[in-house]
């Protein structure tokens, strides 16, 4: 009869990653007293959504043609975007795809960028799979490549779009402004 609260003491429940937060579950407590007595116990528990959310912190170019650290007109660069996880909770197996809608910029590698487990108030930045997850260590061929088309003109916004993923199925849709040189 003890409510001290150690989790080893208690019944443990898994709630499947497809129920949306919000979601109210019922339980039913069945209780029999020392002379034989039932009682049944009904109760409710509405799931939670995690406390995470997310911000572009910064968007860096590595290893672009001209060395500047900018993508211009015909350049190819690696884009190292690095997020901010604003909420109160620890963000789990981040993953990302980046994409952009103009046809006058490829990306290669912008699929299953890892940013790995992003603590509450904590950066990271999105490597290609198998590389270095959430690190932002900026080598070029940890990330995403660029390609401007000679076409596009200096001063041109790109808007690349940057879904998030957590381990949970939880998605958080980014927009990554980025303006050429």
């Amino acid at each position: 009869g003890g409510c001290i609260g150690f989790s080893q003491d208690l019944p443990q429940i898994t709630i499947a990653r497809t129920v949306p937060a919000g979601s109210t579950i019922s339980f039913s407590l069945a209780l029999t007293d020392r002379v034989g007595n039932s009682f049944v116990v009904p109760f409710q528990y509405s799931t939670q959504a995690i406390d995470q959310a997310f911000t572009v912190q910064s968007v860096d170019v590595f290893g672009d043609n001209n060395g500047d650290g900018k993508l211009s007109p015909g350049e190819t660069g690696g884009l190292q975007v690095q997020i901010f996880n604003s909420g109160g909770a620890e963000a789990l197996a981040i993953t990302g795809n980046l994409t952009t809608t103009n046809p006058q910029v490829t990306i290669i590698g912008g699929a299953g960028l890892q940013f790995g487990d992003i603590r509450a108030d904590g950066l990271a930045c999105g490597e290609i799979a198998g590389k270095n997850p959430g690190g932002c260590i900026g080598f070029s061929q940890d990330l995403p490549q660029i390609t401007i088309a000679q076409q596009l003109a200096h001063g041109a916004q790109i808007a690349f779009q940057l879904a998030l993923t957590d381990m949970f199925g939880n998605t958080f849709p980014l927009t990554v402004p980025y303006v050429l040189e």
